[in-house]
């Protein structure tokens, strides 16, 4: 992931990314963005990283997003940008 460095006034934002198979939790990571109080992030997934498709909006709140993905046999990838 990459992301636009600068001077922020807030805390980070921080999505615990979690992939699920069935019922189990088979990978987990956390993504920590510098970005300001009330600012907002689009999560987006692609299958071949030039289509992408939005999948939700999220604000900057101070707490830790949690975002559970059920694994496919499509491989996916997931980007975050700020809006």
């Amino acid at each position: 992931m990459v992301y636009p460095v600068g001077s922020y006034a807030g805390g980070d934002m921080t999505i615990r990314f979690q992939i699920w198979i069935g019922g189990d939790v088979v990978g987990s990571f956390n993504w920590q963005m510098p970005l300001s109080a009330g600012a907002t992030v689009t999560f987006q997934t692609s299958t071949n990283l030039t289509d992408w498709i939005s999948l939700t909006t999220l604000s900057n709140q101070g707490t830790v997003v949690e975002w559970q993905h059920s694994a496919s046999p499509v491989q996916r990838f997931f980007r975050v940008l700020p809006l």
